[in-house]
C-alpha cells in the first residue's frame, strides 16, 4: 500500500505500539503478522516513499509508526479475505480497474518514455529556450470556435487591449492587454510556453488548447538571457532540459498512438444519435435525476439507449453500450463534454484504452515491477477504503439522539460561531496619483460608486459599484485591521496594494455571534457522524489487533538501511 494509505491510518490515532523481539530465524524479517512476514525489503520500500513523500526526517520513532501501519493494513487485508471480499462485485471492479488503470499506464510507458530518444539537437535547442526570456501577450475563450472567433478580430484590426477587457475579469490582465509579462523557462503553462518560443514575433496564433478553455497568443519580444553562455553552463542543466523534453514529449507520443488506434478503427459516427444524446447527456450520465424530462422532450431514454451511436471496425454501440463503459470514467471527464466533438473524443478515447488494455494483456505487462509495485500500493489504498465503508456503513443511518447532538453541540460552540465581518467598496486603479485623486473625491462626498464604475480596474467589482463584499479580517489580508478600526462610510486609503493602489470605503459591519443549536443542527449531525465513523474505524481495527498474534524486530527494524531526499 502507498503511503496516502499509511497517513489515513496514522491521521485515524492509532496506537502505535510495537512488541520488541528479538526472536525469530530470518534477520530480514522485521515483522510477523498471523503467520505473514513483513521483511526488511518491504519496509525498505515503504519507508523510502514514506520519506521522499514528507518531510520527516528518519528515526526509530518513524520507522515504528510506518511499521505499524503495515501490520494493520495486513491485518484489514486478511478480515476481508474472512468477510469474503472477493465475492463482492463492487470489491472485484475496484480492484479490476486499479489493475486496468496500472497495465495502461504500463503501456504507455513502453511507447513514451522507454522508447524514447532524446537527440543532442533536441537538448541544444532546449537550452537556447533555457537562456531566453520572452514577453508576451494573450486573450481567452472557453471554446475553440470563440478563440477563433477572437483571432478573427485580431487579424481584421481590433486590439489585444480592447479584447482583454471582454475576456477577462482579472484586472491585471484586462486592463493590460492580455500582458503575460516577460517570463522564462518552464514559467509558464505548457502549451503557453511552446508558442512563446516558437512564434515569430508580432504573429498571431492558432486557437491554442489550455488546460480549461482556449488561447490566442502574439509574441511581443524574445530576449537572449546570457549571451556568454559556455560549454559549463550548458553541463549543468543539461539533464534537467533533458527530462523535461521527454515529460513535454511523451504526452504528445502517447496522444499519437491513441489516435491512430481510433483511427484504425474506420469510425462511422450516427451524427442524429449523436446529437440526441448530448441533448440528453446530464441525465443519462447521472449528474441530473430526471429522466421525465428526455420524455417531455421527445426523447423516451429506453428508446434512445436502444440505438446505435458508433460503429467501430464493422461493430455498432448502442448509447446503452457506451453508457456502461462511461460508468468506469470520473466524473470530471463527463462533465468535460460540452459538444458533439467533445462526445466523439470520448468515445474513441474508451475504444482506443480497450485495445490498448488487451495489448498490454498479450505483452504481460502486469508481471513488470512498477506496474506490480503500483497494483499493490493503489490496491491497499482500495482495501482501505472499502474496509472502511464495511465497518462505518451503519453509522448514523438511524439518526441520533438530541441528547447526544445538543452535548456535543455544547462542548464545539466555537465550530459554530459566525466571525464578524464587514463590507467594503473598492476603487483599484493603476498609480497612487490616480489613487490620491479618487481618494479626495470620495471625501468630497462623490457617489463611490460611479467612481468605481469609472475608474476602478477590477471589473467585476467595479460592475457593482466596487463592492467586494462582506469578509472576514483575516480574508481582507493586509488591509483587514484597518477596515475593522473603521466606521460605516469612513474612505481609506490611498493603500498600497501590490502592485496597485486602492482606495476604500467601508460599507457595513456585521458583528459576530454564536449559532443557535437549531441553526448548527445539520453541522452538528455531520461532526458526529464523522467522530462515530473515526470511532467504529478504531474500535474494529483494535479489536482486529487484539486477537492478532503480531511480533515486531525493533533491533532488525533499526538496521534496515534506506535512502531518502530527505536525509
Amino acid at each position: 500500500m502507498g503511503c496516502t494509505a499509511a497517513r489515513l491510518l496514522t491521521g485515524l490515532g492509532l496506537a502505535l505500539v510495537l512488541s520488541a523481539g528479538c526472536g525469530g530465524n530470518d534477520e530480514h524479517v522485521v515483522a510477523v503478522v498471523n503467520g505473514a512476514e513483513v521483511t526488511a525489503d518491504q519496509f525498505r520500500a515503504r519507508y523510502q516513499k514514506y520519506l521522499s513523500s514528507t518531510s520527516n526526517k528518519d528515526n526509530i520513532q518513524v520507522r515504528k509508526q510506518v511499521l505499524e501501519n503495515m501490520i494493520n493494513e495486513l491485518l484489514i487485508a486478511e478480515d476481508l479475505r474472512t468477510r469474503g471480499a472477493d465475492g463482492d462485485s463492487a470489491y472485484r471492479r475496484g480492484m479490476e480497474l486499479i489493475r486496468q488503470q496500472a497495465m495502461a499506464d504500463g503501456y504507455a510507458r513502453r511507447i513514451t518514455t522507454d522508447t524514447m530518444t532524446v537527440t543532442p539537437q533536441q537538448v541544444e535547442e532546449e537550452f537556447r529556450r533555457y537562456n531566453a526570456r520572452v514577453a508576451a501577450r494573450y486573450v481567452y475563450a472557453p471554446s475553440k470556435e470563440g478563440a477563433e472567433a477572437l483571432r478573427q478580430r485580431l487579424m481584421q484590426g481590433e486590439t489585444f487591449e480592447n479584447l482583454a477587457r471582454e475576456t477577462f475579469e482579472d484586472p491585471g490582465l484586462a486592463n493590460n492587454g492580455g500582458s503575460l509579462g516577460t517570463f522564462g523557462w518552464g514559467e509558464m503553462e505548457e502549451a503557453l510556453e511552446e508558442a512563446a518560443y516558437t512564434l515569430p514575433p508580432g504573429q498571431i496564433s492558432e486557437p491554442i488548447k489550455l488546460a480549461i478553455g482556449f488561447a490566442i497568443v502574439r509574441v511581443d519580444a524574445r530576449t537572449v538571457v546570457n549571451p556568454l553562455a559556455s560549454e559549463s553552463d550548458y553541463a549543468k542543466v543539461k539533464g534537467k532540459l533533458t527530462e523535461a523534453i521527454v515529460k513535454r514529449t511523451a504526452p504528445r507520443l502517447l496522444g499519437e498512438h491513441v489516435r491512430a488506434i481510433a483511427a484504425s478503427m474506420d469510425p462511422q459516427f450516427d451524427e442524429a444519435t449523436l446529437a440526441d444524446l448530448m441533448a440528453a447527456w446530464h441525465t443519462l450520465t447521472g449528474e441530473e435525476k430526471a429522466p421525465h424530462q428526455l420524455e417531455s422532450a421527445g426523447l423516451p431514454q429506453q428508446d434512445l439507449r436502444k440505438r446505435n451511436v458508433v460503429r467501430l471496425r464493422g461493430r455498432w454501440w448502442t448509447v446503452e453500450t457506451l453508457l456502461q463503459k462511461l460508468e468506469d470514467t470520473k466524473e470530471r471527464q463527463r462533465r468535460r463534454v460540452k459538444s458533439t466533438g467533445d462526445l466523439k473524443e470520448v468515445i474513441l478515447g474508451l475504444a482506443a484504452r480497450e485495445e490498448i488494455l488487451e495489448r498490454a494483456e498479450d505483452l504481460h505487462i502486469e508481471r513488470e515491477p512498477q506496474v506490480a509495485g503500483q497494483i499493490e500500493d493503489l490496491g491497499g489504498e482500495f482495501r482501505l477504503r472499502y474496509w472502511a465503508g464495511l465497518v462505518q456503513d451503519t453509522v448514523g443511518r438511524h439518526g441520533w439522539p438530541d441528547t447526544l447532538l445538543h452535548r456535543f453541540y455544547e462542548e464545539h460552540k466555537e465550530k459554530h460561531a459566525d466571525p464578524p465581518m464587514v463590507n467594503v467598496a473598492e476603487v483599484l486603479v493603476r498609480t497612487e496619483q490616480e489613487a490620491m485623486q479618487i481618494a479626495q473625491e470620495a471625501r468630497r462626498g462623490s457617489d463611490f460608486g460611479k467612481l468605481a464604475r469609472e475608474h476602478s480596474i477590477r471589473l467585476w467589482a467595479a460592475k457593482r459599484g466596487g463592492e467586494l463584499g462582506f469578509n472576514t479580517m483575516s480574508g481582507f489580508g493586509v488591509m483587514g485591521e484597518k477596515f475593522f478600526a473603521a466606521h460605516p462610510g469612513e474612505v481609506i486609503g490611498p493603500a498600497n496594494v501590490d502592485p496597485y493602489w486602492g482606495v476604500f470605503k467601508v460599507l457595513e459591519h456585521r458583528s459576530g455571534r454564536i449559532r443557535s443549536f437549531e441553526d448548527s443542527r445539520e453541522s452538528v449531525f455531520s461532526d458526529v457522524t464523522e467522530a462515530k465513523k473515526r470511532e467504529a474505524f478504531l474500535g474494529a481495527l483494535g479489536r482486529l489487533r487484539e486477537k492478532a498474534e503480531v511480533t515486531t524486530y525493533v533491533e532488525r527494524l533499526a538496521n534496515v538501511v534506506v535512502q531518502s531526499e530527505n536525509q
